[in-house]
């Protein structure tokens, strides 16, 4: 276990690395030249000279990628061109927003879908079955941005009952979270759901029904628990999309999160900003999947003596 642990982590730390790297070299070849980002467009060529030379800009891409290994080290990665400030300072600021946004998608998702999923798996090849798999593809099937359009012009500009964007407390977390569980709460229900039904099937489900054991007792001991290894692993799939995904959301409702500051790093031709954007969500993806692959060890004792 202590092995397996010990290995996942190096592994974490070398992809991270990887997306370091190439994020790096990808922002070095940007055709824009960032010293005149930096200057403006009015600038004169001894003004952006003299910018290039204070940032390093007219080094080999070697020197510059050293130096900016040993500032990230530091957690550095260089000024903000449009916010004239620590590019990772920003992030991190704006980071806790787009985390308390996630969680409260993906917690919609699990509060819908779980409960959904369960219900199906009783009900496998009933009609009541087939309606719900019918909605849950709908549901699938709708971009996100466009639910939130909806949710938005019904029931904040139409109704008026809850904000239209922006960050005004828990309240304006309600349409941004139902937009992203609605739609994705489809994907849990039918995992769970074909997962459950197949357990259901089982002897040893068969004979604790034949003991006389309630169908909300064994589906809690018997049945959830050894059916959620397929739904853990969409949970931690899950992990990497909603944070891509909330750059969308995080548009369409006005949330002040790291995802509005991707647009507007990428708007801006912002490479600190883009950099530091980069490297902060692929490390939370890395280790929310690291803490998905540990949790299998939980739900599963055999893999506790047989890691892979």
């Amino acid at each position: 276990m202590t092995r397996y642990i010990v290995k996942r982590v190096l592994l974490m730390l070398l992809t991270i690395w990887g997306v370091v790297t190439i994020t790096f070299v990808v922002g070095f070849l940007m055709p824009a030249n960032p010293a005149r980002t930096i200057a403006g467009v009015h600038a004169t060529a001894a003004t952006v000279e003299q910018i290039s030379k204070l940032y390093g800009f007219d080094k080999p891409l070697s020197v510059r990628y050293l130096r900016f290994l040993w500032n990230l080290v530091h957690l550095n990665v260089g000024m903000s061109y449009h916010y004239h400030t620590s590019a990772m300072r920003i992030v991190l600021s704006r980071l806790p927003a787009t985390l308390y946004l996630g969680v409260f998608a993906v917690l919609t998702e699990l509060i819908i879908g779980f409960p959904v999923g369960v219900y199906m798996a009783h009900k496998k090849d009933t009609w009541i079955d087939t309606f719900l798999s019918s909605g849950l593809v709908g549901g699938a099937a709708m971009p996100t941005y466009w639910f939130g359009i909806i949710l938005i012009y019904v029931v904040a500009f139409k109704a008026g009952l809850l904000p239209i964007g922006g960050d005004n407390g828990w309240t304006s977390l309600v349409l941004p979270a139902l937009t992203y569980g609605i739609t994705g709460a489809a994907y849990y229900a039918r995992i769970l759901r074909s997962s459950l039904a197949d357990i259901l099937q089982q002897d040893y489900v068969r004979t604790a029904h034949a003991k006389g054991l309630r169908r909300f007792l064994i589906t809690r001991k018997h049945v959830i628990r050894a059916g959620l290894l397929p739904f853990m692993t969409q949970l931690g799939m899950d992990m990497a999309y909603t944070l891509s995904g909330l750059i969308i959301l995080e548009q369409v409702f006005d949330w002040p999160g790291v995802g509005n500051l991707v647009v507007s790093g990428i708007q801006y031709i912002d490479v600190p900003i883009i950099l530091a954007t980069t490297i902060v969500t692929a490390t939370l993806v890395v280790v929310l999947n690291f803490l998905v692959d540990i949790s299998y060890m939980w739900l599963d004792p055999r893999l506790r003596h047989n890691p892979s």
